[in-house]
């Protein structure tokens, strides 16, 4: 009988984030081929999704990220390493999958227990965070993990020629319904959908500043923008200056800010247009979203967007920061119901051809057997 393989999935992000989502898709995809084990951590926004679809184990795992100090780095590090070594050893698990790149407890069991196969998931940029650090990890991951997987070739161009590095998408099954979306008449109001984590350097500011310049031009304008701020002060206090800049734009009677959502469909079938501004996207699974529902997207040109679809044919590039220049492509789209028909059918279709979730699956499926038999 052939074995099946156990594989512990590492995710220490507390909330419901594009990279738990994703992976999330991808092993579900494989669900009779490799029995999977999610490790979260107690508390974690993802516990109640992850168990409807396979065995969780929580831990008191705290992420890393948060406690970059030099005082608490190491012993955090440490603590966390000992405790999921402690779970691979009682439950048999063949290989650890580390669900991103900051995340070094994989790195310290590899080293403790080399036999151990171990998987990096790299999700971030180096703009992400500090150019040196990301790149300390980077080393070390390469050194020590035995496959390292990059969400795109954006990420992917971040790390020296090497076997064992490759590159698999993020993907989504195809949004139900009719290949071409329907552009809804009637109601002469365009909507603008904004969907990401409130935290500095997503682009709400920028978006903000264009939607309202954009409104100047096009007063049928509306915009919604949806998403968790991780539970960090810093996020918190984000939101707040986003609101007060839509008060001193005179469009705060045009944004409606909305919090997480786990449930994004409604989002964009009510939407007109899709926005991404971030300054540094390794992919964009929100942008993947909005094409496969048919919904137009611009997005600034910061990595991975860039991959997901043709500028000008299946959505709209525009330079990071150039506030103009997203002002700009929003009056045109939000102006012109039939380059949104168009850009709307043509990016659905190229989603759905191009990151076909069977075939990241596969590509996993394949990474996992091929650690196994080294």
């Amino acid at each position: 009988m052939k074995k099946r393989y156990n594989v512990l999935l590492v995710d220490n992000s507390p909330a419901i984030t594009g990279a738990y989502k994703s992976i999330s898709s991808i092993t579900a995809a494989l669900k009779g081929e490799i029995e999977f084990t999610f490790c979260l951590p107690k508390g974690s926004a993802a516990i109640e999704d992850s168990k409807a679809l396979r065995k969780t184990v929580t831990l008191p795992f705290l992420e890393i990220r948060r406690h970059l100090g030099v005082i608490w780095y190491v012993p955090i590090l440490i603590l966390n390493s000992l405790r999921l070594l402690a779970l691979i050893r009682k439950s048999g698990i063949d290989v650890l999958h580390v669900n991103d790149l900051y995340n070094m407890a994989g790195v310290v069991i590899k080293k403790i227990f080399p036999r151990l196969k171990v998987v990096y998931h790299v999700r971030l940029l180096p703009s992400s965070y500090s150019g040196k650090l990301y790149r300390i990890w980077a080393a070390l991951i390469l050194k020590y993990a035995d496959c390292v997987i990059c969400v795109s070739q954006s990420v992917q161009n971040n790390f020296s020629a090497s076997p064992k590095v490759t590159t698999i998408s993020d993907a989504i099954d195809p949004a139900p319904g009719p290949s071409s979306r329907p552009v809804r008449r009637g109601d002469e109001t365009v909507d603008i959908l904004y969907l990401a984590n409130y935290a500095p350097g997503k682009g709400h500011d920028d978006a903000i500043r264009a939607f309202a310049g954009a409104l100047r031009q096009n007063s049928s304008l509306r915009l919604l923008m949806a998403g968790g701020d991780l539970g960090l002060k810093k996020n918190q206090k984000y939101l707040k200056s986003l609101m007060s800049l839509a008060a001193r734009e005179n469009v705060a009677d045009k944004i409606r800010f909305m919090g997480f959502v786990r449930d994004t469909g409604s989002l964009f079938g009510n939407a007109d247009i899709f926005l991404n501004f971030s300054r540094s996207e390794s992919f964009s699974l929100t942008c993947l979203e909005a094409l496969a529902h048919g919904v137009p997207v611009i997005s600034t040109d910061s990595g991975g967007p860039a991959e997901l679809f043709e500028s000008g044919v299946s959505g709209i590039l525009v330079p990071v920061g150039d506030v103009k220049a997203m002002t700009d492509a929003i009056v045109r789209v939000s102006s012109d119901r039939a380059l949104r028909q168009q850009l709307g059918t043509r990016g659905r279709l190229h989603a759905q051809q191009k990151f076909s979730l069977r075939a990241s699956a596969e590509q996993l499926r394949k990474v996992y057997f091929n650690v196994l038999q080294e």
